[in-house]
């Protein structure tokens, strides 16, 4: 095993020995580990780090000195060289060299060995600067979960910056999606297991609130009517279903994160609900608009309330073959009396009268007689007297075959309003609270409860 000797302090009695694992490369490497031993001060390190000061006035083996006159402190690879070398000459007062900004990676490294030395003091000056080179904007959604938030969440720790140790856990409880992963950096156990079960703690509250809140209009506690409830009880299981959230997931709800299940039911909206004044309280309606008593109803005339056949105040020309059941009527009239006389159609509809001046009354379902089978077409003029048949006096539906107006119904309720409202029920004030609660709540961990062993 090969060795680098390095000198930190030329006059030093300690020899630090750190064993460094070669570079994994793509193809199969036969090179064994080497060491970098370096030369350091034993004062300065019993001064600047607490865990050389206790090991050095131990009864260890490395608290005595070995035939070289030197005392040895062996560490195993976990630690990047390049981060070992900047700590051992910041504690020996060799600042020239170190950096003023370095990457994460180096840092979190720099971070992982003043928390394995406890040398947090002799570092202070030069971590502030290391961390407030890093920001929350560099961070990217898919950064806020990988290793890159844990390294910084470390930093903070370590370094004691209690305002961006806050920051950085809060953007963790926010945007996990999981149980918080430390990607094998020293973070606190009781740190990371805080992350997780706040961010589960916000998430069961906020389902519980939303499943209190469906209770609420099943129970006919919200909304203004039947209608209303079943507006607002659509729209919000839908919005649930696109969070995610619906059918309720078990803790520790996989694979969801705060900020995605907030988004979403910050924008699920309902619809517009119109309806009777009667329907509502004053206070929540406005508007008032005044229904046409045949736009959607079922007139004379047409199957769903429109006049059948009419394009600009002519009637629809009758289909060929549609007189297939009186096919001789106009015949037979026109040989009696010299004018023909409309026969009926297919249906029990009257041909219109082919006059552009006048509009004509289409009435579906009136049938005259021989429109219907089984009977016969009479013509019908002042020689000839009018012929019934046992159903000239109904229509297809029922009605009367009469000129009596029919009086328009709704389809649900024979009592339709003349006015109608828009109702100010709304979801998003209902969901609203509950989103700001939850968005309070989400405030990161604060560095005090976490004191130093």
């Amino acid at each position: 095993m090969s060795n680098t000797r390095i000198q930190i302090d030329p006059e030093g009695d300690t020899l630090i020995i750190l064993l460094v694992e070669p570079a994994s490369t793509q193809s199969e490497t036969t090179d064994s580990p080497t060491e970098n031993h370096y030369l350091c001060s034993k004062k300065h390190l019993t001064l600047a780090c607490r865990r050389a000061a206790k090991l050095f006035s131990s009864q260890f083996k490395e608290a005595s000195a070995e035939p070289d006159g030197l005392y040895h402190w062996k560490f195993e690879g976990i630690f990047n060289a390049e981060a070992f070398e900047l700590v051992l000459k910041i504690i020996h007062g060799k600042t020239r060299d170190v950096p003023r900004s370095v990457k994460l990676d180096l840092l979190a490294d720099i971070a992982t060995i003043v928390d394995d030395l406890e040398c947090y003091e002799a570092v202070a000056f030069f971590s502030t600067n290391w961390l407030f080179g890093w920001t929350v904007e560099w961070l990217s959604t898919e950064q806020l979960r990988d290793k890159r938030l844990a390294q910084v969440i470390l930093a903070s720790f370590v370094f004691e910056h209690a305002s961006l140790f806050q920051t950085y856990t809060k953007m963790a409880i926010r945007n996990n999606i999981d149980v918080t992963s430390t990607y094998d950096l020293p973070i606190r156990a009781d740190v990371s297991d805080k992350i997780e079960s706040t961010r589960i703690e916000i998430l069961q509250r906020l389902v519980d609130g939303l499943e209190s809140l469906q209770t609420k209009i099943l129970a006919d506690k919200v909304g203004c009517n039947e209608a209303c409830r079943a507006m607002l009880l659509g729209s919000l299981l839908q919005g649930m279903k696109k969070s995610g959230i619906y059918p309720c997931p078990p803790a520790p709800f996989p694979n969801l994160s705060l900020d995605a299940v907030l988004a979403s039911l910050a924008n699920v909206q309902s619809p517009a609900y119109f309806g009777p004044q009667s329907q509502g309280p004053l206070l929540n309606y406005s508007g008032r608009w005044n229904l046409d008593p045949t736009s959607a109803s079922v007139v004379s005339g047409g199957l769903l309330g429109y006049q059948s056949g009419l394009v600009q105040g002519q009637p629809k020309p009758a289909p060929a073959g549609a007189n297939a059941f009186s096919a001789s009527t106009a015949q037979q009239t026109a040989g009696a009396s010299g004018t023909t006389q409309p026969s009926g159609g297919l249906f029990g509809n009257r041909n219109a009268p082919q006059n552009t001046n006048t509009r004509p009354s289409f009435n579906f379902g009136r049938p005259s007689s021989g429109d219907v089978p089984g009977t016969s077409s009479v013509s019908q003029n002042a020689s000839s007297p009018q012929v019934s048949s046992q159903y000239g006096t109904k229509g297809l539906f029922g009605n009367n075959g009469s000129n009596t107006k029919i009086t328009p119904l709704t389809a649900e309720s024979p009592d339709q309003p003349q006015t109608i409202v828009r109702h100010h029920c709304r979801l998003k004030d209902l969901i609203e609270p509950l989103l700001v609660a939850a968005e309070k709540e989400i405030t990161g961990l604060k560095l005090a409860d976490f004191p130093r062993p």
